[in-house]
């Protein structure tokens, strides 16, 4: 595959990850042993993982945005700079309540195409500014809350 074909499968999920038809973008685009590596979260490994995980990322963001700010690819690798907004309305992975606040966090994930699938991705998200924003950690300096 091109560089321009393996920018385009990545553009592709990325702009429906989270839509109601994210699951069927799962299947068309990611590959049947994909293997997704989140810190702090365990590695997500086969299809149905990642769509558990972006179940539970919409149950927890339900107004969700994505913004695709840039992209960088070489040979078998493309890398995605992006913007994340939304609400904390629901559950959060490890049982975090809901908050109620609004949250903008940029991140980066680089995915590894093979056969004109995603087989591996590699994600960084600024969690520290997501706690900070959503008022789960006190910022340096201030008294607790």
């Amino acid at each position: 595959m091109s560089v321009e074909e393996n920018k385009t499968i990545v553009r592709r999920y990325f702009a429906g990850a989270y839509a109601d038809d994210g699951e069927a973008l799962v299947d068309e685009l990611l590959a049947p042993d994909y293997v997704g590596r989140f810190p702090p979260n365990p590695d997500v490994v086969g299809q149905d993982a990642i769509k558990q995980f972006n179940r539970e990322t919409r149950s927890a963001f339900p107004d969700l945005k994505l913004t695709l700010d840039e992209f960088i690819a070489e040979g078998d690798r493309v890398v995605v700079r992006w913007t994340m907004r939304g609400t904390h309305l629901g559950e959060m992975r490890g049982g975090i309540a809901p908050t109620g606040k609004p949250f903008t966090v940029t991140g980066t994930t680089t995915n590894r195409i093979v056969g004109g699938k995603i087989a591996e991705a590699w994600g960084s998200i600024d969690l520290l500014g997501l706690m900070l924003q959503l008022g789960l950690v006190t910022p340096p300096g201030q008294p607790p809350r």
